[in-house]
């Protein structure tokens, strides 16, 4: 009986021990190897026969221990493995949002550095040219010092000579009197004044003349403060004007322009206005513009004397007087020499906003260092979308300008002339 009742405990011990092995494998396929040992192995000790269960426990005790090892071994190597593959995978996320985001920003961070740097050039056009006002002021004030100290030499001059011819005299008649001697000593004395007010005068004019060279240094400075901006302007690669990246040719040439204003006549393919007393000339051409950036280009020159002007009005519409001052709703890039209001014969490129035929608001003035004499290539690209104005002379950008003024279609584009014999060649317009 007793015999019987161990050989049934034994059985059932064994049904228990198949019957937890089987639930102790599940967790070895969801999880790692090293986790079904240790469940395992304290369940399997102590249901073991007795002559089997040191062996068995220390098998299996032995196999908790390797596999507890290998995890121990395995776990820093895969935790350091994590940790590498995770900053990856986060850059990798990053990467695109960032790429994404910052695409729009760089562009508008572009626009107001050029802004900022169209700003700086205004602001260095205004000191140079408020500063060559004040050379020029004094350059003319030691001129002056130095006609008036040339009149005291004059002065002194024939006063010594005079002292002269009364020494002279007195000697020849061999006999001074008291009058004679005052008239001589008077004499004398005139000269030398007039000697000292000649100095006096002259060393103003030396100063005068050293305050205009300083005032010149500073404007030779600022002036190349200015080309340093304009190469900065010039730097933007976005600004680079290329024909090719506007490959939609709308106008070439100057067929189907129509007088407004002046005497226009086309020769060998250069277009001239000849009415030099025409202040208000134009040519208009008819020409949609729309949301699409618009690339204009043309050369020009005018004439070497006098007040002068050559431009283009574009994105012009709601035109109403043929002889207004300005150019219905439109912008003007204008480039002229007006010696009497500035004081130099220097260039000025300017931009002005149209409201009207009667109104128009200059925004932009900038001296730059081109001459009008001669033959000068003008590229204007105007982007509506950004309101976005660049100007280039010649290949280099001279100027750029955001409008804000929600110019953004037009029918119509004009040249524009002032003073003696403006002309054009080479007029092209592309989107």
């Amino acid at each position: 009986m007793r015999r019987m009742l161990i050989l049934a405990f034994m059985v059932l011990t064994a049904a228990a021990i198949y019957a937890q092995a089987d639930q102790g494998s599940a967790p070895s396929d969801q999880g790692a190897a090293p986790r079904v040992a240790p469940q395992a192995a304290p369940q399997a000790a102590p249901q073991a026969a007795p002559q089997a269960a040191p062996q068995a426990a220390a098998d299996q005790a032995q196999a908790t221990v390797d596999q507890s090892q290998a995890a121990a071994q395995a776990a820093p190597q895969a935790a350091t493995d994590q940790p590498q593959a995770a900053p990856q995978a986060t850059a990798d996320q990053g990467a695109a949002p960032a790429a994404d985001q910052g695409t729009a920003p760089a562009a508008s961070d572009a626009l107001a550095q050029v802004a900022q740097l169209s700003s700086k050039l205004e602001e260095a056009n205004a000191t140079i040219d408020q500063l060559q006002k004040e050379s020029d002021d004094l350059k003319a004030k030691a001129a002056e010092a130095d006609k008036r100290a040339q009149d005291a030499r004059d002065e002194a001059d024939k006063a010594n000579a005079a002292a002269s011819d009364a020494i002279t005299q007195a000697q020849a008649a061999q006999a001074i009197s008291d009058a004679s001697a005052a008239q001589v000593k008077a004499a004398q004395d005139a000269a030398d004044a007039a000697q000292a007010r000649a100095d006096s005068l002259a060393a103003d004019a030396d100063k005068l003349k050293v305050q205009a060279a300083d005032l010149q240094a500073k404007v030779t400075e600022l002036e190349g403060q200015r080309e340093g901006l304009n190469g900065k302007l010039a730097s933007f690669g976005s600004l680079r004007i290329d024909p090719a990246n506007y490959p939609e040719l709308l106008r070439s040439g100057f067929s189907a322009g129509t007088t407004r204003l002046g005497r226009w006549k086309l020769s060998g393919g250069v277009l001239s206005q000849t009415d030099n007393n025409q202040y208000f000339s134009r040519l208009t051409f008819p020409l949609v513009q729309s949301d699409k950036p618009v690339l204009y280009s043309f050369e020009t020159k005018t004439g070497a004397r006098g007040w002068v002007g050559t431009g283009i009005h574009f994105f012009a519409e709601k035109v109403r007087k043929q002889k207004g001052y300005g150019e219905g709703s439109s912008l003007l890039v204008w480039l002229t020499r007006d010696t009497k209001v500035r004081g130099n014969d220097g260039t000025y490129l300017q931009v002005y906003r149209s409201d009207s035929d009667v109104s128009m608001e200059r925004v932009l003035d900038a001296k730059i260092k081109e001459r009008l004499e001669g033959w000068n290539r003008i590229d204007v690209l105007y982007e509506t979308a950004n309101e976005f104005l660049v100007i280039a002379i010649n290949g280099s950008v001279r100027a750029a300008y955001r409008t804000y003024f929600g110019i953004d279609s037009g029918v119509a584009m004009s040249l524009r002339t002032l003073g003696d014999n403006v002309q054009f060649r080479n007029l092209e317009v592309r989107r």
